[in-house]
């Protein structure tokens, strides 16, 4: 049986709790930000855009945390 090192384990799951933190904090923002409208017709370039960009970085972010899950364990 392969001998588990516990403290890297632990700092392992630790990073990858820090990083779903991040991630949720993320899809709160956008999720706000989506709030804010109150119809589609009163959707601004300006906010489409936050949105659109906010989007690809949680996109960016989800896939670099679920690599780095898929290689710590």
């Amino acid at each position: 049986m392969k001998n588990i090192d516990m403290n890297k384990l632990d700092d392992k799951f630790i990073q990858v709790a820090r990083e779903s933190n991040n991630l949720y904090k993320g899809l709160c923002i956008l999720f706000d930000k989506i709030r804010e409208i109150e119809s589609p017709e009163d959707l601004t370039l300006d906010q489409l855009n936050q949105i659109s960009s906010l989007t690809e970085i949680i996109k960016s972010y989800a896939k670099s945390h679920n690599d780095f899950i898929d290689n710590a364990y």
